[in-house]
């Protein structure tokens, strides 16, 4: 019987890093997005705050109202990301700078 060690690492022919999607692909999610019905905005501000703030999915989904807008319904200038969303438990604060992000949680909130 052969040994049945386990294989570690990536898998062959891969670099380990996330793949980036081009320009046309970004597009072809923000259409899916918003061709979603009743959650259009939602789906699209999500895949807006990944794009546009680099944020991995845990810290997406850890994002709180409050987060992201002020209490009169404003977008932030800053998202601060608590430990316990980050990869690693640091915090860190990300600008939400970019005007077309800006205009598409705008129009979610």
């Amino acid at each position: 019987m052969p040994n049945m060690k386990s294989k570690r690492g990536r898998p062959r022919g891969t670099s380990g890093r996330a793949a980036v999607l081009t320009r046309a692909q970004v597009r072809q999610v923000f259409r899916v997005a918003k061709a979603r019905g009743r959650f259009a905005d939602r789906a699209e501000a999500v895949f807006a705050l990944s794009v546009g703030l680099g944020l991995r999915a845990k810290e997406l989904a850890s994002l709180k109202w409050a987060d992201v807008y002020e209490a009169d319904g404003k977008v932030r200038a800053v998202v601060h990301l608590k430990a316990a969303y980050t990869k690693g438990a640091k915090t860190r604060d990300v600008f939400v700078s970019s005007p077309p992000l800006r205009k598409v949680l705008a129009r979610y909130g």
